[in-house]
Order: C-alpha cells, then structure tokens, then sequence
C-alpha cells in the first residue's frame, strides 16, 4: 500500500512537471527528423574526383576493350557500379588541377581522389603481351583516413578496379571472391546507421529524471514525512523507478515510431525492442538513484550527474566503438571492461533485434547480463541513498 501510494505520487508530480516530462519524451524522437533530414532515406554515395593523365593509347591488339582507352574506360565502370536497387554507389567528377582537387578532399567535399597515371593503357597492353604485370604504372588513391567515408570507399574502389584489371587482362581467378553482408545491412541508409544508438539515448536520458525525482524530496524535507510513515528506502526508490522506467519506454516507442515512419526498417520483433528497453531503462535509473545519493538537489543532480551520463554514452559503444579490454572469460565468452556498463548490453541486444530480427531466445547473454547489473547497480543505489538521505539524525 506505502508503494502504491508513492508511485502514484510520483505519477502525479511527474505530469504535473509537463516541461520536463515533453523534453524526456521528445528530444530523442525530434532527433530522428532532425537526421532524417540531413542524410533522407538515400544510401550513401561516396564522391570520388578522377584526375586521368591516361595518354589514351590502346592496349595491344586483341585485348579486351581495344577499342577503348582503358583510362575511360576505368571511369565508366566506376560511373556505372551501383546498389542493389539501382542508386549510384559513386558521384563522380574529373578534374585536371591536383592541388584543387587535394584540397577538396581536405575539406571532405569529396571522399577519394582516384589518379589514373599516363602510362595506364600501355602498361596493361604491355602485361597482356607479356603474360605478366607491368612494373612502374601505379593507381593512386588520395583519402583522409580520419574520414570513415574515405575508408569505405576506398574499399570499395579497390575491389572494383582489381575486377577490372582481371577483365582487361582477360584473367579468370581459380576461386572467386563472394560478400554477403550479414542481416539487412546492404540495404541500410546511412539514416538508419544512426537509429539505434538514439533508441539507447532516448533510455539513457532518465539518468537525469530519475535521479531528480528521487533527491528533490531529501531537498524539499518531505522525505522525513516519508519516513514517518515507515516506508522503506526500497520502497521509495522502487516506486520511483518504475515511473521512470515507465517514461522510458515510452520515449524509446515513440522514437522508434517516427524512425519507422520516416523509413526505418525494424528486422525484428518491436515487442523484443521494447523488452529490451524496459530492461536496459531499469538499470539506468538503477545508476540515476547511486548519482542522487552524491547530491542535495537537482543543481547538483545536473552537474554531477554529467560524469555518469558521459562515461555511457562515450565508454558502452552508443556513440562508437570502444577497444577489446579483456577482463575474464565465462563459458567461453570473453568479458570486456565495457561490459560493467548496463548500455554496452542494450546496444548488442538493439543490434541484434534491429538489424538480425533476433528472438529473444538469442539475447540470453545480453538480458541476463543486464539483468545482473541492475540487480548490483540497483542494491548499490538503495543502500547509498539510504546512508545520504534517509538515516534518521
């Protein structure tokens, strides 16, 4: 009955904080349009700047593509190499000036600068006569490789000119080389790349709230109320928290929603997104109610509770990737020192379902990882905000 009543306390108190409770649900989902406007719902097409010295000479005579230079025709494949549904994987543009197009690259107004050498199409007429390669002739690729767009599209280019040099030079490899990407993955837009991680933000905003909610009653001296009621730190915080892991779904559904609505494509079930969600949500209010125990009031839960709310969003892979730090191994699978982080989990699991269509039967690790960490985070929580906040003096 005591729980009952704080929880519907804190229900009330919560909707009448409109402003705070708008900017919990909204800001995620207002970031999906935001991104959707910037990249829509077009793959991504990587700019590359030729610059082809190829003197157009002719390759020997009764080679493939005799009866064009191969400089040009280097271009038009490159030109004419396209996604499975028919977008163009190049936006390509020639120039005659180096140091402009160098510097464009800088700029990153483009990704790759291709330089075709002048001896180009003597060079694979003379490897074709001779039965072996040319020495001295040289492709070049011009790329900044703090630019994650050069690194792909330089992949990309490579695997298209080595296939083009083997048909110049009428070579048929013993092995032919398959990729096959790994769920839908060919078919994402650069768009959807950065739905998931704003399903992780939308959850791991209730850092804030939840912490808020739990001190402004250590600050306003209501607790002391509480307590003469006999409620318990456990009961106060529970209720507390499953308001907030409430609020959280609700933000993360809604995200989800107008991601879908702009064009996300959900590989899996909706109903494990939100399984997920709730699970991860209640663990991050697990370590908003640890950061209320270190503050008096929400001035403090809005500086403090800074540190928290960086360290997840930059060490548990929401933002990027993080490097392997092993810790120990259980059953075979290999413990990083990420994994003591609640969204570390929540973003495999979101991988996983959104991009694999995985079943729940498949996230066991990711589930009972979170679970656990709940569990310690969540005891953490109680017994430190009982020691600040509700030892009677």
């Amino acid at each position: 009955m005591r729980f009952l009543s704080v929880l519907r306390k804190t229900l009330v108190e919560t909707v009448r904080d409109w402003k705070v409770l708008l900017l919990l649900l909204l800001l995620a989902p207002a970031f999906i349009f935001v991104l959707y406007g910037f990249y829509g719902r077009d793959v991504t097409t990587y700019g590359v700047i030729v610059r082809n010295g190829d003197r157009e000479v002719e390759p020997a005579a009764g080679t493939a593509g005799a009866d064009e230079p191969a400089g040009r025709r280097l271009i038009r494949t490159i030109v004419d190499t396209k996604y499975p549904d028919g977008t163009a994987m190049f936006r390509l543009t020639e120039t005659n000036d180096l140091e402009a197009a160098k510097k464009k690259i800088r700029d990153r107004d483009a990704q790759v600068l291709l330089i075709i050498p002048e001896t180009f199409s003597k060079a694979l007429g003379t490897a074709d006569a001779q039965g072996g390669p040319a020495g001295g002739t040289a492709l070049t690729f011009y790329g900044d490789v703090t630019n994650a767009k050069y690194i792909v599209a330089a992949a990309f280019l490579n695997a298209i000119l080595s296939g083009f040099l083997d048909e110049v030079q009428g070579v048929r490899r013993p092995v032919a080389i398959r990729e096959e990407m790994a769920g839908n993955m060919a078919s994402r837009t650069e768009f959807e790349f950065y739905v998931p991680g704003l399903l992780v933000f939308a959850v791991i905003m209730i850092l804030f709230t939840a912490a808020i909610a739990a001190v402004k009653e250590a600050d306003k001296g209501t607790i002391r109320r509480l307590q003469m009621s006999k409620l318990r730190t456990a009961e106060f915080l529970g209720a507390v928290s499953l308001v907030q892991v409430l609020l959280s779904v609700a933000a993360l559904l809604l995200t989800l929603l107008c991601a879908i609505t702009v064009g996300y494509r959900v590989a899996g079930s909706v109903v494990n997104v939100l399984v997920v969600g709730a699970l991860s949500s209640f663990s991050i209010t697990a370590i908003g109610l640890m950061t209320a125990a270190f503050c008096r009031n929400a001035g403090d839960v809005m500086t403090i509770g800074n540190f928290p709310f960086f360290i997840i969003m930059f060490c548990s892979g929401v933002m990027f990737p993080m490097p392997a730090v092993r810790l120990f191994a259980i059953g075979g699978r290999i413990i990083q020192l990420t994994d003591v982080l609640p969204p570390a989990h929540s973003v495999s699991a979101l991988n996983k379902v959104l991009n694999y269509g995985a079943g729940l039967t498949e996230l066991r690790f990711e589930l009972g990882a979170i679970i656990v960490l709940t569990i310690l985070y969540f005891a953490a929580g109680v017994w430190l905000f009982h020691r600040r906040h509700m030892r009677l003096r």
